[in-house]
């Protein structure tokens, strides 16, 4: 019994990465688009903060340098900070005010009362643009991303050329030089679970490639979607909703890009206190699980478990060895994501 599930997973592995190549994930697709002069479609942007405002503040100021032919809207939620950060962004509004009202059509500062998540604060954020302002598009942008001069623009072009393009995000770089690339999205083999960053070498400059998921450090999407496919899974308190949501919109027939000439640096994992922390860990982990409860049969949950055995292993060895703290993390995590446990706080 034991071999042929072996042998299952071995199947499935080699299939689905014959596939995923054939279904083209690092497909190229040159799309350029000549703007017709109609009618202005407006971009509400969305910054999530949790207590790093000068972070915030940073990433505000940097906006304020992105050239766009858009109208543009901002919005800034303070996701239940136990900082200073509320009065701070609200004393930066204030002070800057006539340059964010000459830049942004729309600006608005919303506080929640308590850390929601990413998925629940930026849901409730997209809920409050979508009945206010009703924007054509909505930007994520993570309060540690930098966006170049003209990404904005340059993200736009994939989505005024077709409407089967549902988000468009820029390609995400380690370095403000944008040297060292981070991503350009990920594909997921689905009966695994193992995802895959993607980084394509010689890829065009002028062209797009079509992923499975995008992170939401810097991404527009196309209003309609939230309408059609629904806001952010909130069982993902933080990590693993950009993906499952990824999976959502290709189920329905609609595409994810990354644009390779709009560039994006990056802070990776500075809003959560960087790649170590146990807290991240524990989302993570969970997350994976919770992701594959969601989109697969038994069958292929077991596989995935019995995938993931030796790589729980050698995660967990490597942590006794550094870090007990993250240890406990990886185990709840593991846990909890076997028992559908959706748990915002600490662990």
């Amino acid at each position: 019994m034991v071999p042929l599930l072996f042998l299952l997973i071995g199947y499935y592995v080699f299939v689905d990465d014959k596939q995923a190549h054939r279904d083209g994930y690092v497909q190229q697709i040159r799309n350029r688009v000549s703007h017709t002069g109609e009618k202005e479609m407006d971009i509400s942007i969305i910054i999530l903060n949790w207590n790093n405002p000068l972070e915030t503040i940073d990433c505000i100021r940097n906006l304020l340098k992105v050239e766009s032919r858009y109208d543009l809207g901002l919005i800034i939620v303070d996701n239940g900070s136990t900082d200073d950060s509320f009065p701070l962004l609200e004393k930066f509004v204030s002070n800057n005010s006539s340059f964010l009202n000459k830049k942004f059509d729309n600006l608005k500062l919303i506080q929640n009362p308590s850390n929601y998540g990413f998925s629940k604060g930026v849901n409730r954020a997209i809920n409050f643009v979508l009945n206010k302002f009703s924007p054509d598009f909505i930007m994520l942008l993570n309060n540690d991303a930098f966006p170049e001069k003209k990404a904005i623009d340059k993200m736009m072009v994939p989505l005024a050329q077709s409407s089967k393009i549902m988000g468009a995000g820029a390609v995400l770089f380690d370095d403000p030089l944008f040297s060292q690339i981070q991503t350009m999205g990920g594909c997921i083999n689905m009966r695994t679970g193992r995802r895959k960053n993607l980084i394509v070498e010689g890829a065009n400059l002028d062209g797009i490639i079509e992923v499975d998921y995008f992170p939401a450090a810097c991404i527009i999407y196309r209003s309609q979607v939230f309408r059609e496919v629904g806001y952010f899974d909130q069982t993902f308190f933080m990590y693993s909703e950009d993906v499952d949501f990824g999976i959502r919109v290709r189920k329905v027939g609609y595409k994810i890009v990354c644009v390779l000439n709009a560039k994006c640096y990056h802070k990776l994992a500075a809003s959560s206190g960087g790649a170590n922390n146990p807290l991240l860990q524990y989302h993570i982990t969970k997350n994976s699980y919770n992701l594959m409860r969601k989109h697969s049969s038994i069958l292929t949950l077991t596989i995935f478990v019995f995938y993931n055995i030796p790589i729980f292993v050698h995660r967990l060895i490597t942590s006794m060895k550094r870090d007990r703290t993250r240890t406990i993390a990886l185990v709840r995590g593991v846990v909890d994501g076997l028992k559908s446990y959706s748990y915002g706080g600490r662990f």
